[in-house]
């Protein structure tokens, strides 16, 4: 039975345990409530930067913010290549054929925005349509409303290449034509 104080049997009197199993419990009860108002990040800013510098040459960070659900970023972009560490291809055949091998990619299609480039892998592979969506949304949500959309209006941008690194279910945006790059990662 509970600890008895004054009339009060305690809680192990309700639900059949003793104080001492309850106090058990209280660390991590609130290590949990810690977690929570703490709002931990998914990601780093140096994390975030360090994937984007093996793919395009940065510039200064514009704008990072990392919660528990979300990441988004905006960087500058001093120059208009894309690094050979990731797989620039021009169809989106090879673009899946090399997400299923785990390898991040940048879909660069002429005359097509990232907005198509979603579409058509979405018609051909749902799983990589879904978790591209899933993060370009999730994104949206950590950017505010103005970046969010700048983030929207850059999906249907004709200079800009989308670029997807399935093992982080992460996605990127790069315009050339404005010289910057916006990240997004999260879960809906």
């Amino acid at each position: 039975m509970g600890a008895v104080i004054g009339n009060y049997q305690g809680i192990g009197a309700t639900v059949g345990c003793s104080p001492t199993r309850v106090l058990r419990f209280l660390p991590g009860v609130l290590t949990l409530i810690l977690f929570a108002l703490t709002g931990c990040a998914m990601d780093k800013e140096g994390k975030v930067r360090a994937q984007l510098g093996n793919w395009v040459v940065l510039g200064d960070t514009a704008f990072f913010k990392s919660g528990w659900d979300c990441t988004a970023g905006v960087f500058d972009v001093t120059s208009d290549s894309i690094k050979n560490r990731i797989v620039s291809v021009n169809d989106t055949d090879r673009g899946l054929r090399l997400i299923a091998s785990g390898k991040p990619v940048a879909f660069e299609i002429a005359g097509k925005t990232p907005d198509q480039v979603h579409r058509a892998l979405d018609k051909t592979d749902h799983a990589t349509g879904t978790a591209i969506l899933i993060s370009v949304l999730a994104a949206k949500e950590c950017f505010g409303d103005e970046l969010a959309a700048s983030y929207l209006q850059m999906l249907n941008t004709g200079s800009a290449v989308l670029m997807f690194d399935p093992p982080n279910a992460a996605v990127a945006v790069f315009d050339r034509a404005e010289n910057r790059i916006f990240f997004g990662r999260g879960t809906l």
